[in-house]
């Protein structure tokens, strides 16, 4: 007997194994042979046969349509080889990135264990996913969703998380590398959005920030690769000091030592340490070694792990991540990072290679009094490193007033320089109107989910050239934009909000002669209060 994982001519098979007698069937010989060690996926089996040292036949089966029929000689037509299936016990899986923003290409899973799967599916009917896994990213609400894959005819199940965040499709943020070589600050642009931090020199420093400022009091992904160098790829660590992700209050801050956020306060630090300071009390609770890195968070520029005010997440090492080599990070390539705030849960997640590395569970906003800047930051001492900073994509949201953390209306945003189409007033009917992109895709759907009383603002006419009509969905008027708004305040956005007979109270408030339209079904009630 043998078997194979393609169906071909068993004459060419190889590996034939001894199937012994076992016992009479009727007036049958039964010979059994046995089949171990098998992994997942579909197998072709057959027997072969001689007699009295004659050439070998190889034996067939064919099937009557209903799980019967008889054997005959192996033809590939109707007699033809056995199949088995082996079912896989391991349902786990992977996605090719943990993060995705609502532009990217819809991705689909990967088994660990190739061959049969099952199928795949969320409770939460936010994520848009199909059977065979892959996901309707552009379709998809955003959200940190737990995806499920069934084994077929096994009770086996794997779960994966994937986050989802919006896509920036219009804003694009600008970034200031810091340049003082008299203060040994060097950071440079290399274009197409990478930035060298540090060249691998001793004793200097780097930054690089964004000019757009984060409002805390919403949520906010970014998505960036960081390259660490290669000086730390052997036994003996020879590179320093690693790269930091920095949230700060003041515009632009000049870096410093200790992997260039010492002393910046107020900071929430994300250190990504290449160096252990065996001398010093900063690193303890790290592993101790020269060549496994390690991840913290600080508050505040201080540095020291063994703080219970300052250490917001204790420190990980990187030999739990199997793909990397002794925990070392600086192997010279790039490693994917995403930082997530979700401003509902009131948590910080950092991913790094893909994987979940830590979760700060905290009201963030609570450590700053305004707006807050961000960026990486570097540093190299008697060791040292080249450090690099790639920007990926992001999504977030700083108001309309880059100074007042407190000012969150959701004004609606966007290019007003050119007319996008001129409009017939619906109302009258005559008045023409022009009308511009309002609309900022890049933070927000056509969605408003409300966290304040005023839910948005629209701004007067008389501020601006052109008479801001919002111009980005079609399905209201012919040439007008969708506004749903959340009417019965529970978070989201759903058919609740449009229940006939129920009375909703909603705040919108314009600016001096700001001008909106309202279309209802025939037959519906409203009331607008001055």
């Amino acid at each position: 007997m043998d078997i194979a994982t393609s169906n071909s001519n068993p004459n060419t098979w190889t590996n034939w194994i001894t199937a012994p007698y076992s016992s009479d069937i009727g007036n049958n010989d039964e010979y059994m042979g046995t089949l171990s060690g098998l992994s997942a996926g579909t197998y072709y089996y057959a027997f072969r046969y001689s007699y009295q040292s004659c050439d070998y036949v190889y034996g067939g089966f064919s099937s009557d349509g209903a799980g019967g029929g008889a054997g005959g000689i192996w033809d590939g037509i109707t007699y033809t080889s056995g199949v088995l299936t082996v079912n896989s016990s391991n349902a786990s899986f992977t996605y090719p990135q943990c993060c995705y923003f609502s532009t990217d290409t819809d991705p689909t899973p990967i088994p660990t264990v190739t061959g049969i799967q099952g199928t795949y599916s969320c409770t939460n009917s936010g994520l848009s996913i199909s059977s065979n896994g892959t996901i309707d990213l552009s379709a998809s609400l955003p959200g940190n969703y737990t995806i499920t894959h069934t084994l077929t005819n096994c009770p086996l199940t794997s779960n994966q998380d994937v986050l989802i965040s919006l896509g920036n499709n219009c804003n694009t943020p600008t970034f200031t590398p810091l340049s003082d070589p008299s203060n040994q600050v060097v950071a440079s642009s290399l274009g197409n959005n990478e930035y060298r931090i540090t060249p691998s020199t001793a004793s200097v420093r780097g930054a690089v920030w964004c000019d757009q400022p984060l409002n805390l009091d919403y949520s906010f992904t970014i998505s960036a690769e960081l390259n660490f160098g290669s000086r730390g790829n052997s036994t003996i660590d020879l590179g320093a000091d690693g790269i930091s992700f920095v949230l700060h209050q003041d515009y632009q801050p000049t870096p410093v030592g200790r992997i260039g956020y010492f002393n910046i306060d107020p900071s929430i630090a994300v250190e990504f340490d290449t160096y252990y300071n065996s001398n010093q009390s900063i690193d303890l609770g790290a592993p101790i070694s020269s060549v496994i890195d390690h991840m913290a968070v600080q508050l505040d520029g201080v540095s020291d792990h063994t703080s219970s005010v300052n250490n917001l997440l204790s420190p990980y090492s990187f030999e739990n991540l199997s793909n990397l080599t002794g925990g070392d990070i600086e192997d010279g390539n790039y490693h994917p990072v995403v930082f997530h705030w979700d401003v509902n849960n009131l948590s910080f997640k950092i991913y790094f290679d893909n994987q979940l590395i830590g979760t700060v569970n905290r009201d963030i906003r609570n450590d700053f009094t305004g707006l807050v800047y961000w960026g990486f930051a570097a540093s190299n001492g008697a060791s040292w490193n080249e450090h690099r900073f790639k920007y990926v994509n992001s999504s977030f949201w700083y108001g309309r007033n880059e100074t007042d953390l407190n000012d969150v209306y959701n004004q609606w945003q966007g290019d007003i320089t050119a007319p996008t189409e001129t409009i017939i007033d619906p109302i009258d009917n005559s008045t023409l109107h022009h009308t511009s992109s309002w609309f900022n895709p890049c933070n927000w759907s056509a969605s408003f989910v409300p966290d304040y009383d005023t839910d948005l603002i629209v701004p007067q006419q008389s501020n601006y050239t052109n008479h801001p009509i919002i111009n980005y969905n079609t399905s209201i008027f012919s040439n007008h934009s969708v506004l749903n708004l959340d009417m019965d305040r529970d978070g989201d956005i759903d058919s609740d909000d449009q229940v006939q007979g129920k009375g909703f109270a909603k705040s919108l408030k314009l600016e001096g002669d700001g001008l909106f339209f309202i279309k209802t079904d025939e037959g519906a009630e409203i009331q607008v209060k001055d």
